[in-house]
């Protein structure tokens, strides 16, 4: 239901003719990372925090040291919570096409 919202909201931005303002597109990514860190869907909510760092760095012309700090610390740490796939061996890759 999270996702639909999140579809929907995103089809809402892209049909408008007036780009949203900064402030709402920061809300709208905090509320967007926050799904998909529930949903455990870590390389979006990776995306979503740099998306928001970027933004902030961009957009704010009196953002702080500490708080783009802050910001650059949450999104390395979003991309380093992102789990590496299983290594698959030769075994497994003969094993599938086999099957197929």
């Amino acid at each position: 239901e999270a996702f639909k919202a999140i579809e929907d909201i995103h089809s809402f931005t892209t049909i408008s003719k007036k780009t949203p303002r900064p402030q709402q597109l920061a809300t709208y990514y905090n509320k967007v990372a926050l799904v998909f860190w529930k949903g455990g869907n870590y390389v979006f909510h990776a995306t979503t925090v740099l998306k928001l760092y970027v933004l902030h760095k961009e957009l704010k012309k009196n953002i702080t040291h500490t708080e783009l700090t802050r910001l650059s610390t949450k999104a390395l740490l979003a991309i380093l919570s992102i789990s590496l796939p299983t290594p698959r061996t030769q075994i497994d890759e003969r094993l599938e096409t086999e099957e197929a």
